[in-house]
């Protein structure tokens, strides 16, 4: 086995000596064993982070009506669990303050039904608006994506739950054509850019019916 000469966590003269005792690591019995475990040290890009940190992480229980104000750092995640009935919609509201972060909700255990990262930056609302396909455990996520991004705040408000009404269904599916739009889109390449102008179009489409002008906005700057 070769050294891996990319050593993110590390520089100058802490890196050499490093290189040394990687090198004496390699001849000891299972040396190449904890090399391999070593080298992957500081490759973990801050969205595969956050994932592992909000399976692990205790969530804090989430009520109706509930206000959250705290601060968060750059790679950070930070849970909140809630119970949904099926056909129920949840809506909330996370002003960002001084740090870009992205909102996920699914199932307990399940991947997110819903990824919200709306185009506003360091600073304004992240809206999420969410109808549950069935009663259950529902765990929201608020992550920053950027493990190098300087700390800020936010504040979490959560309006009563409600029984979706059509206008919140069509919001609801607007929301997840935006979500698989990013999602088309991060795959660079011609087809996924044609797929994601596609889904960001249905998401306009939506959001102009349902009377969110916030939504067709965001929808047309992607």
């Amino acid at each position: 086995m070769s050294v891996n000469n990319n050593l993110p966590l590390f520089s100058g003269s802490v890196r050499f000596s490093l290189m040394w005792l990687l090198q004496i690591i390699l001849v000891l019995p299972g040396g190449p064993s904890v090399l391999a475990a070593f080298q992957t040290l500081g490759t973990v890009s801050g969205t595969e982070t956050n994932k592992a940190q909000a399976a692990e992480l205790v969530a804090s229980p989430l009520e109706p009506g509930n206000r959250v104000e705290q601060a968060i750092k750059g790679g950070e995640a930070q849970c909140f669990s809630l119970r949904l009935e099926a056909d129920q919609c949840l809506a909330l509201t996370v002003e960002q303050e001084g740090i870009d972060l992205t909102l996920r909700i699914g199932q307990a255990g399940k991947e997110a039904g819903l990824v919200v990262d709306n185009p506003t930056g360091s600073w304004g609302p992240e809206i999420l608006l969410f109808v549950a396909s069935s009663a259950g455990d529902y765990r929201l996520t608020v992550e920053s994506p950027n493990r190098t991004a300087r700390g800020g705040r936010y504040r979490l408000q959560m309006e009563p739950l409600r029984v979706a009404t059509a206008t919140d269904r069509t919001r609801f599916a607007a929301m997840q054509a935006a979500m698989t739009g990013d999602r088309e889109r991060k795959k660079q390449t011609k087809a996924g850019f044609e797929a994601g102008l596609a889904q960001y179009e249905k998401a306009r489409a939506g959001f102009h019916e349902a009377g969110d002008q916030r939504g067709e906005a965001d929808a047309l700057t992607q």
